[in-house]
């Protein structure tokens, strides 16, 4: 069981700008956010922790609870559905308490953050991305050898399913309205019982999302078991799941920025066990 900790307000304020900066000054560009439940498997009555990471594969920082920058945070099971809050300053962000059966969908959706990216670093993280054609304006443009100033979102989901728990798409594929969506369109409660191959769709600003680099990757080893597809002109892309383990499906979509940001990217991400 994880204590409670408590962030120091005044020294993040004081050093917000330069903790983002560290976060993508280092090797690993921590262009992931992800709700990461605890257990990701809960028994009914169970409580269950939700904990908020920014990172890059499934490591990185934990997130506090912060209710400026939460702007949606949310829990739906079946007809149930509740405003998730936390403590300010504390993690984990939040707690499901007494967990009912069936399927459970949790939400969160971020306030708009700034940052200012060296060259190089922004580059890299475009390709890592699978964002190439940012990279080739930029290039076309002859910016890619300037700094960029970046505004970022944050769309983060996670799936929870029971034991015994019956199918119940409703809740699974609920759409949320979040500007950069990543909806299931496979039944949670099947694929946790055996990792089955699954299909998803990506909107954006309400529409299908074409021609989107999703990524899958497990936990045990997300680096050499990523899965990459491109989103077909529905928004949708299939993955084949080769192992029992945690999932998530993720993606970046970035676009010009306003007021004042060069681009406005939005990270989207999907949670979820399989097996």
């Amino acid at each position: 069981m994880h204590r409670a900790f408590r962030f120091p307000f005044d020294w993040i304020r004081g050093a917000l700008g330069a903790i983002v900066f560290c976060l993508f000054a280092s090797p690993a560009y921590a262009h992931d956010f992800w709700i990461s439940p605890e257990p990701a498997d809960p028994q009914v009555g169970q409580t269950v922790l939700l904990r908020l990471y920014a990172g890059e594969w499934f490591q990185g920082d934990e997130v506090p609870y912060e209710a400026a920058h939460a702007l949606h945070f949310q829990h739906f099971n079946g007809a149930t559905s509740e405003a998730l809050t936390g403590r300010e300053g504390y993690s984990p962000a939040s707690f499901l308490r007494n967990v009912a059966p069936g399927v459970h969908l949790i939400g969160y959706t971020s306030a708009g953050t700034d940052i200012q990216i060296e060259a190089e670093k922004f580059n890299r993280y475009l390709e890592d991305s699978g964002l190439r054609t940012v990279l080739a304006i930029r290039r076309q443009n002859g910016t890619a050898a300037a700094p960029a100033h970046e505004r970022f979102f944050r769309y983060a989901k996670a799936l929870l399913v029971t034991p015994g728990a019956k199918p119940d798409v409703n809740t699974s594929g609920r759409v949320l309205g979040q500007r950069l969506e990543i909806i299931p369109e496979f039944d949670p409660v099947d694929v946790a019982r055996k990792h089955a191959p699954i299909r998803i769709r990506v909107m954006y600003e309400g529409r299908p999302l074409a021609g989107a680099t999703v990524f899958a990757m497990p936990r045990s080893d997300p680096e050499a078991g990523r899965l990459e597809e491109v989103t077909d002109a529905g928004g949708r892309a299939a993955f084949a799941l080769d192992r029992s383990d945690v999932w998530m499906v993720k993606l970046i979509w970035m676009v010009p920025g306003t007021q004042g940001a060069g681009w406005e990217s939005s990270w989207g991400s999907l949670l979820f066990r399989a097996g």
